[in-house]
């Protein structure tokens, strides 16, 4: 016997809306991702599997690539703009220009620690920073860098989850969990169009499943661990 080439494809957000509809019993197994009707029936499901997406994220459930982001210092600036596509996490790190050693901590606050701060003019080497996430991705500084106090903040940084709403792309995780986003999406959408409970439960009861199988294949572990997959009234 000869294994396929090919171990693992990336099924297409569009393909997984397709099943997703054809499972649930909304589409005929024959249908295609095309149509008049097509254009809004995959923006809805779009819709539910991104917010799906954002709630993993949210719950740190999925997380993409960490690194470091050396940002270098210029006097009289703040705010400094930043990468829409990462979020900024935990402590950074002030090296002064000229400097091979001897870092200290730039703590981040949030908006309303940001706020208290009476004098936000003030200059001197940064132990603050707030990032601020509006129209652009801001980091704001405190003090604010002067010529006295140039040099490089290095911040740990997270790679955001690409959007959803691009159905010829695949979805930004590992494809362990392809499986989760087409039940789940099935199970959204006999909600959707109020479908037999009895339907509904059984795509429910898939779709924790599959959650669970995606979110033990996510863990790094030694060992190897047996996890019961019975669910109860079958």
């Amino acid at each position: 016997m000869t294994a396929a080439t090919t171990a693992i494809i990336d099924l297409p957000i569009d393909t997984i809306v397709l099943r997703a509809y054809q499972l649930a019993g909304l589409l005929d197994h024959s249908a295609s991702s095309s149509g008049p009707t097509w254009a809004s029936r995959a923006s809805m499901a779009r819709d539910f599997l991104e917010l799906d997406l954002q709630g993993l994220q949210a719950r740190g459930y999925l997380v993409r690539s960490i690194d470091f982001f050396p940002l270098v210092l210029v006097a009289g600036t703040n705010p400094y703009p930043l990468p829409g596509t990462f979020d900024l996490i935990g402590t950074a790190t002030y090296l002064p220009l000229g400097s091979a050693s001897g870092v200290t901590h730039v703590h981040m606050i949030d908006t309303y620690e940001y706020q208290k701060i009476s004098d936000k003019l003030a200059s001197g080497a940064p132990t603050l920073f707030y990032p601020h996430r509006a129209a652009e991705f801001q980091v704001y500084f405190w003090p604010v860098p002067d010529a006295g106090s140039l040099g490089t903040v290095t911040f740990q940084r997270r790679r955001i989850l690409a959007t959803m709403r691009q159905g010829d792309k695949t979805i930004d995780c590992e494809a362990a969990w392809n499986q989760y986003f087409f039940y789940s999406l099935a199970h959204q959408l006999a909600l959707a169009h109020t479908l037999p409970n009895a339907h509904i439960q059984e795509l429910r009861g898939m779709k924790n499943e599959s959650f669970m199988h995606a979110r033990n294949f996510g863990r790094q572990r030694a060992s190897t661990t047996l996890i019961s997959t019975h669910r109860g009234g079958r």
